[in-house]
Protein backbone atom coordinates (compact mmCIF):
# COMPACT_ATOMS: atom_id res chain seq x y z
CA UNK A 1 0.00 0.00 0.00
CA UNK A 2 1.87 3.06 1.01
CA UNK A 3 5.75 3.15 2.36
CA UNK A 4 6.73 6.77 3.12
CA UNK A 5 5.70 10.36 3.29
CA UNK A 6 2.58 12.22 3.20
CA UNK A 7 2.37 14.65 -0.01
CA UNK A 8 -1.37 15.93 1.37
CA UNK A 9 -1.64 18.44 3.96
CA UNK A 10 -0.77 16.77 7.46
CA UNK A 11 -2.60 17.47 10.71
CA UNK A 12 -0.91 19.66 13.22
CA UNK A 13 0.82 16.61 14.88
CA UNK A 14 2.12 14.80 12.02
CA UNK A 15 3.56 17.96 10.96
CA UNK A 16 6.10 17.80 14.19
CA UNK A 17 7.13 14.66 12.38
CA UNK A 18 10.01 13.79 10.65
CA UNK A 19 9.66 13.16 7.36
CA UNK A 20 11.25 9.95 7.55
CA UNK A 21 8.42 6.93 8.00
CA UNK A 22 11.00 4.95 9.92
CA UNK A 23 11.18 7.59 13.02
CA UNK A 24 7.19 7.97 12.98
CA UNK A 25 5.62 6.02 15.77
CA UNK A 26 4.11 2.92 15.30
CA UNK A 27 0.26 3.49 15.62
CA UNK A 28 -1.62 -0.52 16.18
CA UNK A 29 -4.63 -0.47 13.90
CA UNK A 30 -8.36 -0.23 15.55
CA UNK A 31 -9.59 -4.00 16.19
CA UNK A 32 -11.40 -5.69 12.94
CA UNK A 33 -9.92 -3.08 10.60
CA UNK A 34 -8.58 -4.81 7.61
CA UNK A 35 -5.18 -3.53 7.41
CA UNK A 36 -1.54 -4.72 8.89
CA UNK A 37 0.06 -2.68 11.10
CA UNK A 38 2.54 -1.33 8.87
CA UNK A 39 -0.49 0.21 6.33
CA UNK A 40 -2.22 1.35 9.01
CA UNK A 41 0.52 3.64 10.46
CA UNK A 42 1.31 5.30 6.68
CA UNK A 43 -2.29 5.84 6.51
CA UNK A 44 -2.97 7.49 9.63
CA UNK A 45 0.00 9.60 8.70
CA UNK A 46 -0.48 9.67 4.95
CA UNK A 47 -4.48 10.76 4.82
CA UNK A 48 -5.52 11.60 8.17
CA UNK A 49 -8.60 13.55 6.48
CA UNK A 50 -10.22 9.76 5.22
CA UNK A 51 -12.69 8.46 7.25
CA UNK A 52 -11.70 5.10 9.00
CA UNK A 53 -15.39 3.94 7.59
CA UNK A 54 -14.45 4.52 3.66
CA UNK A 55 -11.05 2.87 4.34
CA UNK A 56 -12.38 0.11 5.85
CA UNK A 57 -14.58 -0.55 2.91
CA UNK A 58 -12.56 -0.24 0.45
CA UNK A 59 -9.71 -2.74 2.06
CA UNK A 60 -12.64 -5.47 3.22
CA UNK A 61 -11.99 -6.47 -0.08
CA UNK A 62 -8.98 -8.10 0.76
CA UNK A 63 -11.09 -11.41 0.07
CA UNK A 64 -12.33 -10.52 -3.53
CA UNK A 65 -10.19 -11.22 -6.89
CA UNK A 66 -7.59 -7.73 -7.74
CA UNK A 67 -7.05 -7.15 -10.94
CA UNK A 68 -4.87 -4.45 -12.43
CA UNK A 69 -5.03 -1.83 -15.19
CA UNK A 70 -3.94 1.23 -16.30
CA UNK A 71 -6.91 3.41 -16.15
CA UNK A 72 -9.93 2.24 -14.61
CA UNK A 73 -13.45 4.11 -15.79
CA UNK A 74 -16.10 4.35 -13.46
CA UNK A 75 -19.61 4.34 -15.39
CA UNK A 76 -20.69 3.55 -19.18
CA UNK A 77 -22.50 5.98 -19.90
CA UNK A 78 -21.67 8.46 -23.02
CA UNK A 79 -19.19 10.12 -21.02
CA UNK A 80 -17.66 6.85 -20.08
CA UNK A 81 -17.49 5.33 -22.95
CA UNK A 82 -16.13 8.51 -24.94
CA UNK A 83 -13.39 8.64 -22.45
CA UNK A 84 -12.10 4.77 -23.01
CA UNK A 85 -12.88 4.87 -26.62
CA UNK A 86 -10.64 7.70 -26.46
CA UNK A 87 -7.59 6.43 -24.54
CA UNK A 88 -7.82 3.23 -26.48
CA UNK A 89 -7.84 5.33 -30.01
CA UNK A 90 -6.18 8.21 -29.78
CA UNK A 91 -3.93 7.88 -26.92
CA UNK A 92 -2.50 4.49 -27.12
CA UNK A 93 -3.97 2.96 -24.30
CA UNK A 94 -4.60 -0.75 -26.01
CA UNK A 95 -4.49 -4.49 -24.97
CA UNK A 96 -4.90 -6.16 -22.14
CA UNK A 97 -4.82 -4.70 -18.40
CA UNK A 98 -5.05 -1.43 -20.50
CA UNK A 99 -8.47 0.45 -19.81
CA UNK A 100 -11.65 -1.59 -17.57
CA UNK A 101 -15.44 0.18 -17.91
CA UNK A 102 -16.96 -0.96 -14.67
CA UNK A 103 -20.81 -0.20 -15.39
CA UNK A 104 -23.08 -1.05 -12.10
CA UNK A 105 -25.86 -2.00 -14.50
CA UNK A 106 -26.57 -4.71 -16.44
CA UNK A 107 -26.59 -2.51 -19.48
CA UNK A 108 -24.39 0.09 -21.30
CA UNK A 109 -25.29 3.71 -22.00
CA UNK A 110 -26.60 4.82 -18.27
CA UNK A 111 -29.04 7.73 -19.20
CA UNK A 112 -29.69 6.69 -22.78
CA UNK A 113 -31.72 4.03 -23.01
CA UNK A 114 -33.60 2.24 -25.94
CA UNK A 115 -36.20 0.04 -24.63
CA UNK A 116 -37.39 -1.84 -27.38
CA UNK A 117 -41.37 -2.57 -26.95
CA UNK A 118 -43.04 -4.64 -29.48
CA UNK A 119 -40.79 -3.28 -32.27
CA UNK A 120 -40.86 -0.29 -31.33
CA UNK A 121 -37.67 1.72 -30.14
CA UNK A 122 -38.46 3.92 -27.17
CA UNK A 123 -36.16 6.24 -25.74
CA UNK A 124 -36.40 6.61 -22.33
CA UNK A 125 -33.86 9.22 -21.57
CA UNK A 126 -31.75 11.60 -24.22
CA UNK A 127 -33.75 11.88 -27.81
CA UNK A 128 -32.44 14.69 -29.39
CA UNK A 129 -29.04 15.64 -30.94
CA UNK A 130 -29.16 19.24 -30.21
CA UNK A 131 -27.44 21.47 -33.04
CA UNK A 132 -26.51 19.06 -35.58
CA UNK A 133 -23.56 21.50 -37.04
CA UNK A 134 -20.00 20.71 -35.59
CA UNK A 135 -21.81 18.18 -33.05
CA UNK A 136 -19.63 15.40 -32.02
CA UNK A 137 -22.80 13.02 -32.03
CA UNK A 138 -23.65 13.87 -35.15
CA UNK A 139 -20.47 12.95 -36.05
CA UNK A 140 -20.67 9.79 -34.11
CA UNK A 141 -24.25 8.88 -35.79
CA UNK A 142 -22.63 9.45 -39.15
CA UNK A 143 -20.15 6.81 -38.94
CA UNK A 144 -22.41 4.56 -36.91
CA UNK A 145 -24.47 4.54 -39.91
CA UNK A 146 -27.71 5.51 -37.64
CA UNK A 147 -30.44 7.37 -39.36
CA UNK A 148 -30.95 10.89 -37.89
CA UNK A 149 -34.35 12.88 -39.07
CA UNK A 150 -34.98 16.79 -38.55
CA UNK A 151 -37.86 17.72 -36.00
CA UNK A 152 -39.63 21.04 -35.60
CA UNK A 153 -40.61 20.70 -32.09
CA UNK A 154 -41.83 24.26 -32.47
CA UNK A 155 -44.58 23.12 -34.08
CA UNK A 156 -46.82 23.23 -31.04
CA UNK A 157 -50.62 23.69 -30.08
CA UNK A 158 -51.98 24.65 -27.04
CA UNK A 159 -55.45 24.73 -25.76
CA UNK A 160 -57.03 25.90 -22.37
CA UNK A 161 -57.22 23.76 -19.45
CA UNK A 162 -61.24 24.14 -20.17
CA UNK A 163 -60.17 22.13 -23.94
CA UNK A 164 -60.67 25.28 -25.49
CA UNK A 165 -57.57 26.15 -27.81
CA UNK A 166 -55.74 28.76 -28.12
CA UNK A 167 -54.75 30.62 -31.54
CA UNK A 168 -51.39 30.41 -33.56
CA UNK A 169 -51.59 34.56 -33.12
CA UNK A 170 -52.26 34.25 -29.51
CA UNK A 171 -49.37 31.83 -29.20
CA UNK A 172 -46.59 33.59 -31.29
CA UNK A 173 -47.57 36.56 -28.94
CA UNK A 174 -46.58 34.83 -26.17
CA UNK A 175 -43.31 34.11 -27.13
CA UNK A 176 -42.35 37.72 -28.14
CA UNK A 177 -44.05 38.85 -25.00
CA UNK A 178 -41.98 36.14 -23.16
CA UNK A 179 -38.41 37.09 -24.53
CA UNK A 180 -39.12 40.25 -23.99
CA UNK A 181 -39.16 39.14 -19.98
CA UNK A 182 -36.76 37.09 -19.71
CA UNK A 183 -34.14 39.88 -21.02
CA UNK A 184 -35.59 41.78 -18.34
CA UNK A 185 -34.90 39.55 -15.50
CA UNK A 186 -31.02 38.74 -17.01
CA UNK A 187 -30.73 42.42 -17.01
CA UNK A 188 -31.59 42.79 -13.61
CA UNK A 189 -30.03 39.35 -12.80
CA UNK A 190 -26.47 40.72 -14.13
CA UNK A 191 -27.27 44.40 -11.94
CA UNK A 192 -27.32 43.20 -8.51
CA UNK A 193 -24.00 40.98 -6.59
CA UNK A 194 -26.57 38.33 -4.89
CA UNK A 195 -27.71 35.11 -7.20
CA UNK A 196 -31.87 34.76 -7.23
CA UNK A 197 -34.28 32.57 -8.87
CA UNK A 198 -35.64 33.26 -12.37
CA UNK A 199 -39.25 33.17 -10.87
CA UNK A 200 -37.60 36.07 -7.75
CA UNK A 201 -37.03 38.35 -10.17
CA UNK A 202 -39.89 37.43 -13.11
CA UNK A 203 -42.33 38.59 -10.01
CA UNK A 204 -40.64 41.25 -9.03
CA UNK A 205 -39.94 43.36 -12.12
CA UNK A 206 -42.23 41.85 -15.12
CA UNK A 207 -45.41 43.77 -15.18
CA UNK A 208 -48.83 42.02 -14.32
CA UNK A 209 -51.05 41.04 -16.77
CA UNK A 210 -55.20 41.21 -15.81
CA UNK A 211 -56.21 38.61 -18.30
CA UNK A 212 -55.93 35.23 -17.28
CA UNK A 213 -55.54 33.43 -20.38
CA UNK A 214 -52.84 36.35 -21.26
CA UNK A 215 -51.60 34.77 -17.98
CA UNK A 216 -51.53 31.55 -18.47
CA UNK A 217 -50.00 31.61 -21.82
CA UNK A 218 -47.12 33.52 -19.96
CA UNK A 219 -47.02 30.55 -17.39
CA UNK A 220 -46.71 28.04 -20.68
CA UNK A 221 -43.76 29.43 -21.96
CA UNK A 222 -42.11 29.71 -19.08
CA UNK A 223 -42.24 26.05 -18.75
CA UNK A 224 -41.73 25.24 -22.41
CA UNK A 225 -38.74 27.33 -22.57
CA UNK A 226 -37.02 26.97 -19.43
CA UNK A 227 -38.85 23.91 -16.93
CA UNK A 228 -38.88 21.93 -19.84
CA UNK A 229 -35.42 22.67 -21.03
CA UNK A 230 -34.01 22.82 -16.87
CA UNK A 231 -35.91 20.22 -15.97
CA UNK A 232 -36.35 21.70 -12.95
CA UNK A 233 -39.10 24.97 -11.88
CA UNK A 234 -38.06 28.37 -12.25
CA UNK A 235 -37.84 29.20 -8.36
CA UNK A 236 -34.92 26.99 -8.69
CA UNK A 237 -33.42 28.39 -11.90
CA UNK A 238 -30.54 30.49 -11.57
CA UNK A 239 -30.82 34.07 -12.93
CA UNK A 240 -27.70 34.78 -13.30
CA UNK A 241 -26.49 31.59 -14.76
CA UNK A 242 -29.08 30.69 -17.20
CA UNK A 243 -28.57 30.73 -20.59
CA UNK A 244 -25.19 31.61 -19.99
CA UNK A 245 -24.13 28.19 -21.61
CA UNK A 246 -23.11 27.13 -25.22
CA UNK A 247 -25.13 25.53 -28.13
CA UNK A 248 -24.48 23.98 -31.50
CA UNK A 249 -25.99 25.48 -34.85
CA UNK A 250 -27.98 23.83 -36.99
CA UNK A 251 -31.27 21.40 -36.65
CA UNK A 252 -32.35 19.06 -33.90
CA UNK A 253 -32.43 15.91 -34.75
CA UNK A 254 -33.88 12.18 -33.96
CA UNK A 255 -32.46 8.69 -33.96
CA UNK A 256 -36.15 6.73 -35.96
CA UNK A 257 -34.06 3.79 -34.37
CA UNK A 258 -33.25 4.80 -31.01
CA UNK A 259 -30.30 6.89 -29.08
CA UNK A 260 -28.84 3.64 -27.88
CA UNK A 261 -27.39 2.81 -30.92
CA UNK A 262 -24.52 5.84 -29.97
CA UNK A 263 -23.26 4.00 -27.00
CA UNK A 264 -23.66 0.40 -28.92
CA UNK A 265 -21.66 2.04 -31.29
CA UNK A 266 -19.01 3.22 -28.76
CA UNK A 267 -18.79 0.23 -26.83
CA UNK A 268 -17.34 -2.23 -29.62
CA UNK A 269 -13.74 -3.79 -28.72
CA UNK A 270 -13.89 -2.10 -24.94
CA UNK A 271 -13.24 -4.01 -22.02
CA UNK A 272 -16.37 -3.52 -20.09
CA UNK A 273 -17.14 -5.41 -17.13
CA UNK A 274 -21.42 -5.15 -16.00
CA UNK A 275 -23.41 -5.54 -13.05
CA UNK A 276 -20.30 -3.81 -11.08
CA UNK A 277 -21.38 -1.60 -9.01
CA UNK A 278 -18.35 1.06 -7.01
CA UNK A 279 -18.97 0.40 -3.66
CA UNK A 280 -15.71 2.63 -2.83
CA UNK A 281 -12.36 4.46 -4.83
CA UNK A 282 -8.99 5.06 -2.63
CA UNK A 283 -6.35 7.23 -3.84
CA UNK A 284 -2.62 6.39 -2.92
CA UNK A 285 0.04 8.73 -3.37
CA UNK A 286 3.09 9.21 -4.82
CA UNK A 287 5.75 9.04 -2.82
CA UNK A 288 9.32 9.20 -3.93
CA UNK A 289 10.19 7.60 -7.02
CA UNK A 290 7.48 5.22 -6.13
CA UNK A 291 3.73 5.91 -8.09
CA UNK A 292 0.46 6.31 -6.12
CA UNK A 293 -2.52 4.15 -7.46
CA UNK A 294 -6.36 4.20 -7.46
CA UNK A 295 -7.98 1.61 -5.90
CA UNK A 296 -11.72 1.05 -6.53
CA UNK A 297 -13.54 -1.81 -4.68
CA UNK A 298 -16.65 -3.35 -5.85
CA UNK A 299 -18.86 -5.89 -4.60
CA UNK A 300 -16.89 -8.72 -6.08
CA UNK A 301 -13.70 -7.63 -7.61
CA UNK A 302 -10.61 -4.61 -6.65
CA UNK A 303 -8.98 -2.94 -9.40
CA UNK A 304 -6.02 -0.67 -8.76
CA UNK A 305 -5.41 1.26 -12.01
CA UNK A 306 -2.73 4.30 -12.74
CA UNK A 307 -5.66 6.41 -12.33
CA UNK A 308 -9.26 6.48 -12.14
CA UNK A 309 -11.98 8.19 -14.57
CA UNK A 310 -15.20 8.82 -12.53
CA UNK A 311 -18.29 9.51 -14.71
CA UNK A 312 -21.10 8.51 -11.83
CA UNK A 313 -24.38 10.86 -12.59
CA UNK A 314 -24.28 13.74 -10.26
CA UNK A 315 -27.48 12.07 -8.46
CA UNK A 316 -25.29 9.59 -7.59
CA UNK A 317 -22.35 11.81 -5.90
CA UNK A 318 -25.37 13.94 -4.55
CA UNK A 319 -26.40 10.91 -2.56
CA UNK A 320 -22.64 9.38 -1.82
CA UNK A 321 -23.26 6.18 -2.26
CA UNK A 322 -19.45 5.94 -3.67
CA UNK A 323 -17.19 6.43 -0.57
CA UNK A 324 -13.86 8.50 -1.36
CA UNK A 325 -10.49 8.03 0.54
CA UNK A 326 -9.27 10.50 0.97
CA UNK A 327 -12.54 12.35 1.16
CA UNK A 328 -13.10 14.59 -2.16
CA UNK A 329 -11.29 18.03 -1.95
CA UNK A 330 -13.71 20.48 -0.68
CA UNK A 331 -14.13 22.57 -3.68
CA UNK A 332 -15.32 19.45 -5.44
CA UNK A 333 -17.70 18.49 -2.63
CA UNK A 334 -18.99 21.77 -2.34
CA UNK A 335 -19.58 21.80 -6.55
CA UNK A 336 -21.26 18.48 -6.19
CA UNK A 337 -23.89 19.94 -3.08
CA UNK A 338 -24.28 23.48 -5.36
CA UNK A 339 -25.29 21.86 -8.47
CA UNK A 340 -29.28 21.34 -9.34
CA UNK A 341 -30.17 17.73 -10.35
CA UNK A 342 -32.79 18.18 -13.03
CA UNK A 343 -35.99 15.53 -12.62
CA UNK A 344 -37.71 14.24 -16.17
CA UNK A 345 -40.30 11.92 -16.46
CA UNK A 346 -42.08 9.93 -20.11
CA UNK A 347 -44.65 8.09 -20.45
CA UNK A 348 -45.04 6.26 -24.04
CA UNK A 349 -48.42 5.58 -25.33
CA UNK A 350 -49.26 3.71 -28.56
CA UNK A 351 -52.45 3.54 -29.83
CA UNK A 352 -54.34 1.44 -32.57
CA UNK A 353 -55.39 4.85 -33.70
CA UNK A 354 -54.09 8.51 -34.69
CA UNK A 355 -54.16 11.05 -32.09
CA UNK A 356 -52.63 13.89 -33.36
CA UNK A 357 -53.63 15.89 -36.19
CA UNK A 358 -51.06 15.82 -38.86
CA UNK A 359 -48.45 18.92 -38.58
CA UNK A 360 -48.54 19.50 -34.87
CA UNK A 361 -45.41 18.08 -32.81
CA UNK A 362 -46.14 19.43 -29.38
CA UNK A 363 -49.36 19.49 -27.29
CA UNK A 364 -49.94 21.41 -24.38
CA UNK A 365 -53.13 21.33 -22.12
CA UNK A 366 -52.59 24.51 -19.75
CA UNK A 367 -52.51 23.39 -16.27
CA UNK A 368 -55.19 24.35 -14.20
CA UNK A 369 -52.64 24.83 -11.12
CA UNK A 370 -49.09 25.84 -10.91
CA UNK A 371 -46.65 23.16 -10.97
CA UNK A 372 -48.74 20.37 -12.97
CA UNK A 373 -47.96 21.21 -16.02
CA UNK A 374 -47.16 18.73 -18.81
CA UNK A 375 -46.69 18.62 -22.72
CA UNK A 376 -47.20 15.62 -25.25
CA UNK A 377 -45.02 15.03 -28.14
CA UNK A 378 -46.03 13.35 -31.51
CA UNK A 379 -44.25 10.40 -32.47
CA UNK A 380 -46.18 9.05 -35.36
CA UNK A 381 -43.42 10.83 -37.85
CA UNK A 382 -40.74 8.91 -36.12
CA UNK A 383 -42.22 5.67 -35.64
CA UNK A 384 -44.25 3.29 -37.40
CA UNK A 385 -47.15 2.92 -35.20
CA UNK A 386 -49.10 5.64 -33.48
CA UNK A 387 -47.19 6.61 -30.00
CA UNK A 388 -47.71 9.89 -28.10
CA UNK A 389 -45.10 10.70 -25.22
CA UNK A 390 -46.03 12.57 -22.45
CA UNK A 391 -43.36 14.37 -20.57
CA UNK A 392 -43.42 16.16 -16.93
CA UNK A 393 -40.50 17.63 -15.38
CA UNK A 394 -39.59 18.88 -11.43
CA UNK A 395 -41.98 18.31 -8.48
CA UNK A 396 -44.81 16.85 -11.01
CA UNK A 397 -42.43 14.54 -12.82
CA UNK A 398 -41.48 12.94 -9.22
CA UNK A 399 -45.40 13.08 -8.29
CA UNK A 400 -46.03 11.03 -11.08
CA UNK A 401 -43.51 8.69 -10.98
CA UNK A 402 -44.31 7.67 -7.33
CA UNK A 403 -48.40 7.52 -8.51
CA UNK A 404 -49.76 4.01 -9.73
CA UNK A 405 -49.11 3.96 -13.45
CA UNK A 406 -52.49 3.14 -14.38
CA UNK A 407 -53.15 6.94 -12.41
CA UNK A 408 -50.84 8.34 -14.71
CA UNK A 409 -52.25 6.76 -17.98
CA UNK A 410 -55.86 8.17 -16.25
CA UNK A 411 -55.02 11.67 -16.61
CA UNK A 412 -52.50 11.10 -19.90
CA UNK A 413 -56.12 10.09 -21.80
CA UNK A 414 -57.93 12.71 -19.96
CA UNK A 415 -56.18 15.58 -21.43
CA UNK A 416 -55.61 13.50 -24.55
CA UNK A 417 -59.58 13.92 -24.81
CA UNK A 418 -59.97 17.06 -24.03
CA UNK A 419 -57.60 18.56 -26.73
CA UNK A 420 -58.25 15.49 -29.25
CA UNK A 421 -62.05 14.62 -28.59
CA UNK A 422 -63.67 11.54 -27.27
CA UNK A 423 -62.38 9.66 -29.65
CA UNK A 424 -59.00 8.90 -28.41
CA UNK A 425 -59.07 5.57 -27.23
CA UNK A 426 -57.33 2.72 -24.80
CA UNK A 427 -53.45 2.48 -25.29
CA UNK A 428 -52.09 -1.15 -26.39
CA UNK A 429 -48.79 -0.45 -25.31
CA UNK A 430 -47.38 1.35 -22.24
CA UNK A 431 -44.41 2.13 -21.19
CA UNK A 432 -42.38 5.00 -18.62
CA UNK A 433 -39.31 5.92 -17.28
CA UNK A 434 -37.93 5.97 -13.58
CA UNK A 435 -35.26 8.03 -13.78
CA UNK A 436 -35.52 9.43 -10.33
CA UNK A 437 -36.15 5.97 -8.46
CA UNK A 438 -33.06 4.26 -10.21
CA UNK A 439 -30.42 4.21 -7.37
CA UNK A 440 -27.56 4.38 -10.64
CA UNK A 441 -29.30 7.67 -11.74
CA UNK A 442 -31.09 9.07 -8.93
CA UNK A 443 -32.36 11.78 -11.27
CA UNK A 444 -32.21 13.33 -15.29
CA UNK A 445 -29.28 15.75 -15.65
CA UNK A 446 -27.94 18.71 -13.96
CA UNK A 447 -28.89 22.46 -14.02
CA UNK A 448 -27.39 25.65 -12.75
CA UNK A 449 -29.02 26.74 -9.44
CA UNK A 450 -29.34 29.41 -7.79
CA UNK A 451 -25.70 30.39 -6.32
CA UNK A 452 -24.31 27.69 -9.07
CA UNK A 453 -23.29 28.24 -12.79
CA UNK A 454 -20.20 27.77 -15.08
CA UNK A 455 -17.61 28.14 -12.97
CA UNK A 456 -19.15 25.71 -10.46
CA UNK A 457 -18.89 22.79 -13.03
CA UNK A 458 -15.52 23.74 -13.62
CA UNK A 459 -14.23 23.05 -10.11
CA UNK A 460 -15.28 19.47 -10.94
CA UNK A 461 -12.77 19.32 -14.19
CA UNK A 462 -9.97 19.44 -12.13
CA UNK A 463 -8.31 16.30 -11.05
CA UNK A 464 -9.03 15.30 -6.98
CA UNK A 465 -5.61 13.63 -5.11
CA UNK A 466 -3.80 13.96 -8.46
CA UNK A 467 -5.29 10.44 -9.97
CA UNK A 468 -9.02 10.71 -10.02
CA UNK A 469 -10.79 12.53 -12.88
CA UNK A 470 -14.46 13.46 -12.95
CA UNK A 471 -16.41 13.21 -16.97
CA UNK A 472 -20.24 13.77 -17.14
CA UNK A 473 -23.08 16.12 -18.32
CA UNK A 474 -22.78 18.28 -14.95
CA UNK A 475 -18.87 18.63 -15.15
CA UNK A 476 -19.56 20.09 -18.44
CA UNK A 477 -19.27 24.09 -18.46
CA UNK A 478 -19.92 24.90 -22.05
CA UNK A 479 -22.85 22.27 -22.47
CA UNK A 480 -24.52 21.48 -19.48
CA UNK A 481 -27.40 18.61 -19.30
CA UNK A 482 -26.55 17.62 -23.29
CA UNK A 483 -25.00 14.14 -24.42
CA UNK A 484 -22.58 16.31 -25.93
CA UNK A 485 -21.38 17.53 -23.19
CA UNK A 486 -21.31 14.39 -21.46
CA UNK A 487 -19.21 12.90 -24.27
CA UNK A 488 -16.97 15.95 -24.48
CA UNK A 489 -16.10 16.09 -20.76
CA UNK A 490 -15.13 12.55 -21.35
CA UNK A 491 -12.66 12.77 -24.20
CA UNK A 492 -11.04 15.97 -21.67
CA UNK A 493 -10.78 13.81 -19.08
CA UNK A 494 -9.10 11.23 -21.31
CA UNK A 495 -6.59 13.42 -22.43
CA UNK A 496 -5.52 14.68 -18.57
CA UNK A 497 -5.31 11.13 -17.95
CA UNK A 498 -2.87 10.69 -20.86
CA UNK A 499 -1.00 13.91 -19.52
CA UNK A 500 -0.13 12.59 -16.41
CA UNK A 501 0.70 9.15 -17.17
CA UNK A 502 2.86 10.01 -19.95
CA UNK A 503 5.11 12.90 -18.18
Amino acid sequence: MCTEANPFRLSVIDQQMTNDLSKRPTVAPPEGLLLNRRDWTCLVLAAPVASWYAVNEAHAANSVTEERARVVVVGAGISGLGAARSLVDQHGFRGARQVIVLEAADRIGGRIQTSVQRGLPLDLGAQWIHGSKGNPITELARRARLETRVTNIERQRVWQPSGVAISNTQIERSVRTFQQNINLVKLRAGRTAADASIEELWQRYVPKVRDQRDQDLAEWQKFWNIEAETAASCRQVSAKSYDEDEAFEGDELVLPKGYGGVPGFLERGLDIRKSQPVQSILVTPSVGKKPGSVTVVTPSRRFVADACIVTLPLGVLKAGQVKFAPELPAAHTAAITSLGLGRFYKLFLEFSADVFPSGIMVAGLLAAKPGEQVYFLNANWLLPRRVVCMMAVGDEADRLEKQAEVTTVELALKQLKLMFGSSVGKPVTVVASNWMSNNFSLGAYSFWQVDSGPATSEVLQRPAHQRLFFAGEHVSSEYPGSVHGAYLSGIAAADAVKDLLTV
